[in-house]
């Protein structure tokens, strides 16, 4: 009997060695000729799982302070695992367990190993214990933004002004509308064949006259980069009181802060 426990001891002794440590040859066929006459063969998973758990921790310079509630757990799950397996190490003070420091610890001696990283083992075990299971839910519903189209036609639907506009001699053959809504001061412009700009060149400028104001508002500087139809959201930079016109020029790229309106290629006017 006393033989047996000796080798179940010694087995265990083998399997902290070699998840810590690893084993020499003789070591290691000791440890397969114990297995092979029985031995809690979970008790090897553990000592593996906790040194790849601790190992992993170690490796994390900045560890986060486990809760209060988790550390207790832990520490009250490791001395209850060390008072079943070891009951002569009740007499000696049982450490409390603290977070690692920022510099991993030397190795522990192989005289200690067991003690250890049974204490690891539990460790972890409450952990996968206290860890909350994930339920299944619902896919998550992603907000897409409304389309352009979309956005215009929701103002227009809700009353915004909506203004024909035309090309100059800089943009024979350019029209589309413009739609602003002053109170949300927010509006599209529907362009259709206005030239296509290159913007390392020159780029299109938005302007609202506003009764109000001195000099128009800057309304956002873009670029049109193929013919046909574009919508462009317009980004006045000022709050808008009451406009009367809207105009596009061609201004150096980046746009300026006065335009001295010698290049105006389309127009708006509320009637």
């Amino acid at each position: 009997m006393s033989e047996r426990i000796h080798n179940s001891e010694r087995l265990e002794q083998l399997w902290a060695d070699h998840a810590v440590f690893g084993l020499n040859p003789e070591e290691d066929r000791e440890r397969e000729a114990l297995e092979a006459t029985g031995g809690n063969r979970a008790l090897a998973d553990e000592f593996e799982l906790a040194a790849a758990a601790v190992a992993l921790v170690q490796a994390r310079r900045r560890a986060e302070p486990l809760p209060a509630a988790l550390r207790a757990k832990l520490e009250g799950g490791g001395r209850a695992w060390l008072a079943t397996r070891a009951p002569q190490a009740q007499t000696a003070p049982q450490p409390r367990l603290r977070a690692l420091p920022p510099v991993a610890p030397p190795a522990p001696s192989r005289s200690i190993a067991l003690p250890w990283l049974a204490a690891a083992a539990a460790a972890v075990l409450a952990i996968a214990g206290w860890w909350p299971r994930t339920e299944p839910s619902e896919p998550s519903k992603v907000a897409v933004a409304p389309q352009p189209a979309e956005q215009r036609a929701s103002l227009l639907a809700a009353g915004a002004l909506r203004v024909d506009a035309q090309g100059t001699e800089l943009a024979k053959g350019a029209g589309g509308d413009v739609v602003w809504d002053n109170r949300a001061q927010s509006g599209w412009m529907r362009l259709t064949d206005l030239p296509v700009n290159d913007p390392t060149v020159s780029q299109y400028q938005l302007w609202i006259f506003d009764e109000s104001q001195e000099h128009p508002v800057d309304g956002g500087v873009f670029n049109v980069s193929a013919a046909g139809e574009l919508l462009v959201p317009i980004d006045a930079k000022l709050k808008v009181g009451k406009p009367t016109l809207f105009a596009i020029t061609l201004e150096k790229p980046g746009g300026v802060v006065v335009s001295d309106r010698q290049r105006i290629a389309w127009v708006a006017k509320p009637g």
